[in-house]
């Protein structure tokens, strides 16, 4: 496993990150589009996902910076199981600027 290389995607969870504020029912990530992106990258070989994991998840210690519609710790936990049956590594990545 040292050895195998790394094929590696950067997803954003919260549309809410980068500028314009979208006009959607939810501003978390598609549930959708996140299935699609963990069906596909498996069948594409990719073994790392970067999660951008912003204000869409919910944080204990600060729950007044997640969204209302924001991923509970469960969750979370239930995405990392997910990915990992399927051979995908995922990384957090957080925002501490």
């Amino acid at each position: 496993m040292a050895n195998q290389k790394i094929w590696s995607i950067l997803v954003h969870l919260s549309k809410n990150m980068w500028g314009k504020k979208f006009n959607a029912v939810s501003d978390c990530f598609d549930e959708g589009m996140w299935d699609y992106i963990i069906d596909e990258s498996e069948k594409c070989g990719i073994n790392m996902i970067v999660l951008d994991i912003g204000d869409a998840i919910q944080w204990a210690s600060h729950p007044e910076i997640s969204l209302k519609d924001a991923w509970s710790r469960k969750r979370v936990h239930q995405e990392i199981k997910r990915c990992r049956e399927k051979g995908i590594t995922l990384i957090p990545k957080i925002n501490f600027a």
